[in-house]
């Protein structure tokens, strides 16, 4: 709640991210080197991408099948269920449970997001990105390819013969080429499909 308070009195007094960066004794992203680097002169673009680069490494937070702390913490406090389907934590996710027989499904959110590849975290592709995060708009970031992701992802359950169906998917727009006549406004995202045995107990966990 201080965090979202002094957000919220840094919006009023107009100022803008890059202004109260390394304001706070948050070291996430390395920011007292950020504001090091800044006053002995190094460049501030250079700085933030590489400590971007730093904390991205390896990251791995865009797969659907790497378990987070949400996973984690449901499948801990959740008893026996075929399935155990969350949402709204912005991480889309299909996982073989660990405490518990079945699977965890997560939808993820509807929001748009950054996603910053290794490709973009080097000097020559970061620095249409900081111009654009300097520019402060949404346009400016929309330009760039590949770089806001927007992940429309629902959790699909069904009863297919003798056995229940779990699957992420991924809806489409209405005005998305090639969609042939009555097809389905969803593709089925791969490597997220999971069966059971149809049986009375198959139940779901919300």
């Amino acid at each position: 709640m201080d965090w979202l308070r002094q957000a919220c009195l840094d919006h009023e007094a107009g100022l803008r991210p890059t202004e109260v960066m390394g304001a706070g004794a948050d070291e996430t992203l390395g920011l007292p080197r950020i504001l090091f680097d800044r006053w002995r002169g190094a460049d501030a673009q250079e700085s933030l991408r590489d400590a971007l680069a730093h904390y991205l490494k390896d990251d791995q937070s865009f797969r659907f099948d790497v378990e987070d702390e949400t996973s984690l913490a449901l499948d801990a406090t959740v008893g026996e269920a075929d399935f155990v389907v969350a949402g709204h934590t912005h991480l889309a996710r299909s996982l073989r449970r660990r405490q518990a027989p079945g699977f965890y499904f997560n939808s993820g959110t509807w929001i748009r997001l950054i996603q910053l590849t290794a490709p973009m975290l080097m000097p020559e592709g970061f620095a249409p990105i900081y111009d654009a995060l300097q520019a402060g708009s949404l346009e400016a970031l929309d330009v760039i390819p590949d770089l806001v992701l927007q992940r429309r992802t629902v959790v699909s359950i069904w009863v297919e013969g003798a056995q229940v169906v779990g699957e992420l998917r991924s809806a489409l727009p209405a005005s998305a080429p090639g969609i042939p006549p009555h097809a389905p406004p969803w593709r089925a995202e791969p490597g997220t499909r999971v069966t059971l045995p149809r049986q009375a107990s198959t139940e779901v966990v919300r």
